[in-house]
């Protein structure tokens, strides 16, 4: 289970929110970048050794993606402001 938290910061106050997120049938699901719009990246395993990427959008709905020749496992590892992934 992944543990979102989202901050807003006001002049006066501050508030937080924490949300769960969980892919479905996944083994596992890490979050590890995320940009000022929102969007979240991570990794997600499936029960095996296989690992695929993650974005994850700020509604919660997301894609899980492989990137072509890497083998079995793919790492989303930040988001930039213009929405590039890198990893490995």
């Amino acid at each position: 289970m992944v543990v979102v938290l989202a901050l807003a910061c006001a002049a006066a106050s501050t508030s937080a929110g924490f949300s769960t997120f969980d892919v479905p049938g996944a083994g596992n699901t890490y979050l590890n970048g995320v940009n000022d719009a929102g969007h979240m990246v991570g990794t997600v395993n499936y029960g095996s050794s296989d690992s695929f990427g993650l974005l994850l959008q700020p509604d919660l709905s997301y894609v899980t993606f492989d990137v072509p020749g890497a083998g079995a496992t793919t790492w989303a590892l930040d988001i930039n402001n213009a929405g590039d992934i890198v990893g490995s």
